[in-house]
């Protein structure tokens, strides 16, 4: 049976496998986000979930005042109450996401 593994840990932790005899499996890593259109970015921050917490309160207002701020796209992983660190995906042209992470970033430090 396959496992499902999410891309960030498939590349974190291989480095760390050891094979024994030259056993490693073939895989290969695929991702299941469409191509971004053409001068847009798909970027993804990782973030303690104290710091998602702020984003979220509220029914998401902080997080919603940086889309309209930074005029990116911002989503929060579902899995997000389930993990220690978190992934916010960013969605938009390169300048937008750049600031969007700037905002985002600069926010959890003040």
């Amino acid at each position: 049976m396959m496992k499902k593994i999410r891309f960030q840990e498939a590349t974190e932790y291989a480095h760390l496998l050891k094979w024994a005899g030259g056993n490693a499996p073939a895989f290969k890593l695929i991702s299941l986000a469409p191509p971004a259109p053409p001068g847009k970015v798909y970027e993804v921050l990782h973030l303690h979930h104290h710091e998602v917490r702020a984003l979220v309160r509220k029914n998401h207002a902080l997080m919603r005042e940086f889309e309209s701020q930074t005029n990116c796209k911002i989503t929060i992983s579902r899995e997000w109450k389930l993990q220690p660190d978190k992934e916010i995906g960013l969605f938009g042209y390169r300048e937008n996401v750049e600031e969007a992470k700037k905002v985002i970033l600069g926010r959890q430090r003040s």
